[in-house]
Order: C-alpha cells, then sequence, then structure tokens
C-alpha cells in the first residue's frame, strides 16, 4: 500500500496498491508537496521516502527504485498479534445487554462498534489486568483489544498488563529489542519494565501520542505508530521472565488508552555476519 500525504495538513491524500513486482502509479495527483509512505500488509513498520515530493501542474516524477527494509535487529523471542494495523484480531468484550445494538449481532468481525466496551474491561478483568503467557495464551481469547484504564467512580487509573515467557538462556552479546505497533492511541503514554514494575523508572517510554479518539468512535484503528526500545540484557534471566505494559496517565477521561497492532521481543543481534530472516 503506497500513500502520497499532502504536507500541512491540508486534508486529503492519495492511494495505491504496487503490484505483484512492486510497481505503482498514482494518477491525478493535485498540485503540492507530499511526503510518500509505503506498508506491506504482514510486515511491521512502513517506508517513509526521504525526500519531499513535489507534484506540479503536468509534471511526471519517476521515482525509481524504493526500497523498505522492515525494522530488525535480532531474531524473535516471541511476537504477539498480527501486523495488519488493526486491533480486530485481539479480544473484543460482549457489550452491555442494554446498550446492545442489534445491527452489529449478524457481522462478527463488527464486534468492536458496539457502544461502550471500554466500561467491559472490568467485568471481564474485575481485579487483575490482562496476564498474557506465551506459548498457553490465546491472544485472541486472552489480550484485549484496547488497553484501557479502570475507573474507581473518580478517575480513571492506570492500568498494566503482563506477557510471561520464558528464556533457555539469556544472550549477553548485546540488547534486546522490543518493537510496538499501535493501531490507534488516544492521550496516553506506554512505559515498559522489565521483570520489575517497581523500578525506579521504566526501561522504555513510548512517550505521550494520541488524538485518534477510536476508543470513543467505536473504531478498530486510528493512526498507526510505531516503537522500537531497547532493554539491556541485564534484565533479563534465564527462565521466567515478565513484561510489564503500563499505561501512565491517571485522569478523568475516560476515552483514553491505545490499540496494540503487533508487539515483538529481540534477541540480540547474532555475533556473525549472517542477517537474521524475517518471520
Amino acid at each position: 500500500n503506497i500513500i502520497l500525504e499532502k504536507q500541512k495538513t491540508q486534508g486529503y491524500n492519495f492511494w495505491t496498491e504496487a503490484d505483484e513486482k512492486g510497481n505503482f502509479c498514482i494518477k491525478n495527483v493535485r498540485p503540492g508537496d507530499y511526503n510518500l509512505y509505503g506498508f506491506v500488509p504482514g510486515i511491521v513498520g512502513s517506508l517513509r521516502h526521504p525526500q519531499l515530493i513535489t507534484v506540479k501542474p503536468g509534471n511526471e516524477i519517476n521515482l525509481g527504485q524504493v526500497m523498505f527494509k522492515p525494522p530488525r535487529n535480532g531474531p524473535t523471542v516471541w511476537e504477539l498479534g498480527i501486523p495488519n494495523r488493526s486491533a480486530k484480531e485481539f479480544f473484543i468484550p460482549d457489550p452491555d445487554p442494554k446498550a446492545l445494538n442489534k445491527f452489529w449481532l449478524d457481522k462478527p468481525d463488527q464486534k468492536f462498534r458496539q457502544w461502550g466496551l471500554w466500561d467491559r474491561y472490568p467485568v471481564y478483568w474485575p481485579k487483575e489486568d490482562v496476564v498474557f503467557e506465551v506459548g498457553r495464551s490465546n491472544y485472541s481469547k486472552d489480550w484485549c483489544f484496547a488497553h484501557f484504564y479502570r475507573s474507581d467512580g473518580k478517575v480513571w487509573n492506570p492500568t498494566t498488563w503482563q506477557i510471561i515467557f520464558d528464556l533457555p538462556e539469556v544472550c549477553t552479546t548485546g540488547s534486546y529489542t522490543i518493537h510496538i505497533a499501535l493501531a490507534a492511541a488516544e492521550l496516553t503514554n506506554t512505559l515498559v519494565y522489565v521483570n520489575n514494575v517497581n523500578a525506579r523508572r521504566e526501561h522504555y517510554d513510548t512517550g505521550t501520542w494520541g488524538d485518534d479518539n477510536a476508543i470513543a468512535r467505536h473504531g478498530d484503528h486510528g493512526f498507526y505508530r510505531f516503537f522500537s526500545g531497547s532493554l539491556p540484557s541485564n534484565l533479563f534471566v534465564k527462565g521466567k521472565n515478565t513484561i510489564y505494559l503500563k499505561q501512565a496517565r491517571s485522569q478523568t477521561y475516560m476515552f483514553a488508552g491505545v490499540m496494540y497492532d503487533y508487539i515483538r521481543l529481540e534477541a540480540p543481534p547474532p555475533s556473525s555476519t549472517a542477517q537474521p530472516k524475517e518471520l
């Protein structure tokens, strides 16, 4: 998928799909300055052309070869979800029977469109938050489609999710890498901790992002964002490990939160010159 996005947010962009060989052509583009983006369904990350594309009346632009190299630092330890820019494949709570919209009942792939799903999170996780065990849990049943906050009746408090996994050995030749692709974000930031959620400070912070409002608008995606964080190997242990994902802000805004698209943990790159293959 190729996107030409108008600079200075003037409200329009142009899309097309490349053919099997990667060739593409975008016709009838309005004059102006554009950024060129591209992504491949099923592959994490995206391309941004390094140069600004200036379109003038009556001209044609040949970009030549445009290379997209998916992000990869080392071999995969585990991955969660499908890199499809959507949270649709994760668990979506059943709606409150009092707020049920019957129009969507015969459309199971549109279940996220039901109203009030942010209030249904504590129904399924009443005391503890999401805990996902790699190799045992099923993300379509055990990983909620949106990382919601939890209300105490006054404010919406941060929640902390866990990803538990085993490491047969800890690779000490470099740092581990966590890739976090977000399908949507609304006024929140995600803090990452390794094995100690009470550490003095987080081990990685995505920063505060988001004005998608996808949660309030009953969507499964908003504006795609991709983050990569370096995690020192001395944070990990042989055997059981836990990655904690914490939404850091406490507020009165019920629609704050994120929708994860895909998460991957990579081990340090191999010491040899051989390049790891994309999985």
